[in-house]
């Protein structure tokens, strides 16, 4: 429950890997939840839907509003999709220089690292039990990083197998009064019920929504066929039995690291004055 004078996020995925924490949001953009009793219209796949991922907008009705929470939404997907394509190559870098010797420098107890290669450095010196000791007494300083990275990629993975095992539901909602829901088959078909088909911004706004949710649901498959492709390289470097398992999760957070650092970027040219 939100605290008071904490906004509702417009964007939310209600799905069995939901756990609460930081770092846990998909994409930058929707929410993590418990899946709901989903209010289903007039489906006849009720069955599909107990368990299936539910992404729902709940929108503001100022349309300004609307219009600034649809920008932002297509600014964290655009950040996410630069992370893969930048993915690749920061982490062949990141190899090569380790392999030669100049590895990154690991941050001063304390701090935050500043980039995704430094994050990257603090999980493999966890995994190689090189962290200076200093670092596991200090606030905020290295400890559970891999840690934390295995835990977001166990919600990942269930989130993955939720969506090939159920249909995709996409919802959208203005001032939590129902507009739309469309329900996704695992081939693509769509069957959308719309509450007011008369209103043409309330069907645009419907159309919005699936277009973000797909692009989502398509972003997070991809991002899993990078982990996979980048994790055998990663490993070489963990140099321990299984290294191979351990690199999965590092590389998963390393792409959400790097597609934070994107989103914060384009954030800052965004702001006035900035």
């Amino acid at each position: 429950m939100e605290s008071e004078g904490t906004p509702r996020p417009v964007f939310e995925l209600f799905d069995a890997a939901a756990p609460s924490g930081a770092d846990q949001d998909v994409l930058g953009l929707w929410t993590p939840v418990p899946v709901p009793q989903l209010e289903v219209v007039a489906f006849d796949t009720l069955d599909q839907a107990e368990e299936a991922p539910v992404w729902r907008a709940d929108y503001p009705a100022d349309p300004d509003q609307v219009a600034g929470a649809l920008e932002e939404a297509r600014r964290s997907l655009t950040a996410a999709e630069m992370a893969l394509d930048e993915v690749p190559a920061r982490l062949d870098l990141y190899l090569m220089q380790e392999r030669v010797g100049v590895a990154y420098a690991l941050p001063v107890p304390g701090t935050q690292p500043d980039r995704a290669e430094d994050d990257l450095s603090l999980m493999l010196a966890e995994l190689r039990g090189t962290v200076p000791a200093v670092s596991f007494e200090a606030e905020g300083g290295y400890a559970g990083k891999w840690d934390e990275a295995f835990q977001f990629f166990q919600s990942f993975s269930e989130r993955l197998r939720q969506m090939v095992a159920h249909y995709t539901w996409v919802e959208t909602r203005v001032e939590g009064r129902l507009v739309g829901q469309t329900a996704v088959g695992w081939t693509g078909d769509l069957d959308t019920i719309l509450v007011d088909t008369l209103d043409p911004e309330l069907v645009k706004l419907h159309e919005h929504t699936l277009q973000l949710a797909l692009a989502s649901r398509q972003m997070l498959l991809r991002t899993s066929a990078m982990i996979l492709a980048n994790a055998t390289k990663l490993s070489a470097l963990i140099a321990t039995p299984g290294g191979i398992v351990l690199a999965i999760p590092a590389v998963l957070r390393f792409i959400n690291e790097v597609r934070k650092q994107l989103k914060q970027n384009m954030d800052k040219k965004e702001a006035p004055n900035g």
